[in-house]
């Protein structure tokens, strides 16, 4: 049955034209943002920013210094960096309070006088911070100082242990951050350094008076991680700990919906039901699924078809296989037919999750490092662990896929064994 009529012909200037009136989709799919970008529409995730807004909201009453830590955490694809850029943005805009943001990666935690001038572009501080930089180099000349000179930085800086939380004090009489809030976003938490660490730790020390509330996005070990450092700013012990999951279905209908809008198209409402109910709700399987649309409205001149939808939703299992792919391609070879162990199991056993013990011995067939395959499949994201210390695959039709993969190893060995043909 053909779906619903829809408007299709929104042409935007600049766009060639396909068969008079389309605009090629497939073109703009091909430089579509990749999912780690700022989604085209941004739908779903209200009670997760309502929390985070919560916690903005006490460090701003309580002029807390780094004491509003919170956590974001999930396997690869759930949606963190995009989670947390919406927040940052919203925060940005709020009328009660002048809150500005700052986005760094983990590198730049190791990188005292970077992540200092950042701080200051981000508190609109940047010419007290630029002097008290200049002062300090002056001051420590002939020890070396933090090696600034005409504005350029060198690497001696790095080498002076504590320079960086110097600089910070040396700012903190100029009342730079007076009457602002920062939002301080830190991706890839769980590769944070020893010496990333400390910065944080100086920014907890340097910047008392500028509440600053840490929003720190990683993989779901990351707060195992933090456990097993020294922390004194309480990153070990988050005000706020969000383990993200997917999303409802009708938020994944207005998502891919709304990014076709976004884009100059439009698409059936069924169309789009039938979209999200195939990606289940996963934001990476969401983005694979618009990219699908975007090629199939090129192809059929639109999406009113079920030729053009099942176009779509061809293009985006394929992605959709191609992420489970990478994940099991970046534990190797032999730690991935161990995971295919862990499948079985689980499909022998009519389970989805199994104790951790359980999923090491299903995991061991002759390995003595079964323990350290389960953890590395943690962190790398094709296992999830739950609260409750049970591993699963956390990623949707994760299991239908590994159990298609145990199927073709058994026909691999069937035709491989004596006698076979």
């Amino acid at each position: 049955m053909p779906y619903p009529p829809a408007v299709v012909c929104r042409v935007q200037p600049g766009w060639p034209r396909v068969a008079g009136t389309i605009p090629p989709m497939a073109l703009l799919a091909e430089h579509s943002k990749t999912s780690r970008d700022e989604p085209y529409h941004f739908a779903g995730r209200r009670e997760e920013l309502a929390v985070l807004h919560g916690r903005l909201d006490d460090v701003i009453e309580t002029g807390e210094s780094l004491g509003g830590v919170a956590l974001v955490t999930g396997v690869p694809g759930v949606g963190k960096t995009q989670l947390g850029r919406r927040f940052a943005k919203q925060a940005q805009a709020r009328s009660d309070a002048t809150v500005k943001r700052l986005a760094i990666s983990t590198g730049m935690l190791s990188d005292g006088l970077s992540l200092f001038m950042a701080i200051g572009r981000a508190l609109a501080s940047e010419d007290v911070f630029r002097k008290a930089a200049e002062t300090d180099t002056r001051t420590t000349a002939t020890g070396g100082g933090i090696g600034m000179v005409k504005g350029n930085v060198t690497k001696e800086h790095v080498r002076h242990t504590g320079s960086f939380g110097s600089l910070l004090l040396a700012t903190s009489t100029s009342e730079a951050w007076r009457g602002k809030a920062l939002v301080l976003t830190v991706d890839e938490l769980q590769g944070v350094k020893p010496a990333g660490m400390a910065a944080l730790e100086e920014l907890h020390l340097g910047l008392h008076g500028c509440p600053i509330m840490l929003l720190g996005i990683g993989l779901q070990h990351t707060l195992r991680v933090l456990e097993s450092g020294v922390s004194q700013a309480g990153l070990s012990r988050p005000a706020t700990h969000l383990r993200l999951g997917a999303m409802a279905v009708e938020d994944a209908e207005e998502a891919i919906s709304g990014a076709l809008q976004a884009l100059g198209g439009e698409i059936p409402k069924q169309g789009a039901a039938t979209l999200a109910q195939m990606s289940q709700g996963f934001p990476q399987h969401i983005h694979g699924y618009i990219k699908g649309a975007c090629a199939a409205y090129d192809k059929h001149g639109g999406l009113t078809t079920a030729a053009a939808i099942d176009d779509a939703a061809a293009y985006g299992h394929r992605l959709r296989r191609e992420h489970y792919q990478s994940r099991l391609a970046a534990l190797g070879a032999a730690n991935r037919s161990a995971m295919l162990n862990v499948a079985a199991t689980m499909l022998g056993s009519g389970v989805d999750w199994l104790d951790w013990d359980d999923a090491v011995e299903a995991a061991a067939a002759k390995r003595e490092n079964a323990e350290a395959v389960v953890e590395a499949a943690v962190e790398r994201g094709v296992l999830a662990e739950s609260e409750d210390g049970t591993v699963g695959f956390g990623m949707p039709s994760f299991l239908a896929y590994m159990e298609d993969q145990i199927k073709a190893r058994e026909r691999r060995l069937a035709e491989a064994a004596p006698g076979a043909g």
